[in-house]
């Protein structure tokens, strides 16, 4: 407990080494980690930008400090906590498909149209494929790697495009194109957080993951003033 107090009052310091898959990269990452480094100055967020099956195998070998990747991956035995990824969305040129304006639209309704798509093995890329079966296959005109990209593929009217609502709306607003949300239960989706031990990390790590899942430190907290009350 001593050595708690003394770390709040002199600043946590040391680096992290997180890797995150492109979703958390793009939506909610950067807004949370600048926040994190007003508070602490004194830590480096070593980031990589990764597929989520390479994620949680570097957090296994000890690679990555924290991971963050797509509910669809095995977490191969690491323990878990759930972030909320936001819904899948569709988009396109002027409007996601011709002739509606309704704010969702059945997956199968998208499926008349072609697809710009990421490239095969991507959690995202996965997820799409694997209900796109249930109804019919995927037209898919053009694959590329990155959420910029496909939004640029999109506006350059190659097809329809499905990416998470947080990172295509600011991307369909700087490229004049329109996004409708996506009415299947499978849509709603979750990111997990992943570290080797919840219990036992390190007190720079700790920091990170309980900026990141506050519950994570109310938790702790509870924990603290359980002890003292004994």
């Amino acid at each position: 407990m001593v050595a708690e107090l003394s770390d709040h009052a002199r600043g946590v310091v040391g680096a992290v080494r997180l890797w995150a898959n492109t979703s958390a990269v793009t939506q909610f990452l950067p807004r949370d980690l600048s926040a994190f480094a007003e508070l602490h100055p004194a830590v480096a967020i070593e980031m990589r930008e990764q597929d989520s099956r390479d994620i949680v195998m570097a957090v296994l070998e000890g690679r990555a400090d924290v991971g963050i990747f797509a509910d669809l991956t095995a977490p191969l035995g690491l323990p878990t906590r759930g972030l909320p990824a936001g819904p899948p969305g569709a988009g396109g040129p002027g409007r996601p498909c011709p002739g509606r304006r309704e704010k969702q639209i059945r997956f199968a309704e998208a499926q008349r149209h072609h697809f710009v798509g990421l490239s095969q093995g991507t959690s995202l890329a996965e997820r799409v494929a694997l209900h796109a079966e249930s109804e019919a296959p995927l037209r898919v005109r053009i694959q590329v790697r990155s959420f910029d990209a496909i939004c640029q593929m999109v506006s350059a009217g190659f097809g329809l495009a499905v990416l998470p609502e947080g990172a295509a709306t600011p991307l369909a607003r700087s490229l004049e194109t329109a996004t409708i949300g996506i009415r299947e239960p499978w849509a709603q989706r979750e990111l997990l957080l992943a570290v080797q031990d919840f219990e036992a990390m390190p007190r720079v790590t700790r920091a990170l993951v309980e900026h990141l899942l506050p519950a994570e430190s109310e938790e702790r907290r509870d924990a603290v003033q359980s002890e003292k009350r004994r």
